[in-house]
């Protein structure tokens, strides 16, 4: 069974679905549940959507990083890219108290992660974001 995975995708949009088909493989082997893999995968797109269509301002490819370790209680995931330095644990949680015909569109991407996993964490080391993303696997799933 294997836990760990590594990969890496160019900083284009059709390479999402490639990430998310090897993510539901490596779910699959490992016996994670749907409700785990959907929230996963719903942040994982989220995250690489962001960093592809805002963290670039160059036309050359960059790559992204991702290393999944599968632990007995845990899934953590780490996201490395090399975009414009982008906290996401700065983003200020949107008023979720508005109307729909309030809220501005956008700005809940973040805020949905930050629900989806158990925790998020962020650093910035040698020009580079590290995004790790740790899902519990005993949530209710």
């Amino acid at each position: 069974m294997p836990t760990q995975l590594s990969l890496s995708i160019p900083n284009n949009r059709p390479e999402i679905r490639k990430l998310r088909n090897i993510f539901d493989e490596f779910s699959q082997k490992n016996q994670i549940s749907e409700n785990i893999r959907r929230d996963v995968q719903l942040a994982l797109d989220e995250l690489v959507t962001n960093i592809i269509d805002y963290g670039y301002n160059d036309s050359v490819e960059h790559t992204i990083e991702f290393g999944f370790n599968l632990s007995e209680d845990c899934l953590t995931i780490e996201i490395v890219d090399d975009a414009a330095e982008y906290d996401i644990l700065e983003k200020e949680d949107p008023d979720t108290t508005k109307s729909i015909d309030e809220k501005p569109i956008g700005g809940l991407g973040i805020f949905l992660v930050k629900h989806l996993m158990t925790d998020v964490k962020y650093k910035r080391t040698d020009g580079k974001n590290r995004v790790t993303l740790i899902k519990e696997l005993t949530q209710g799933d």
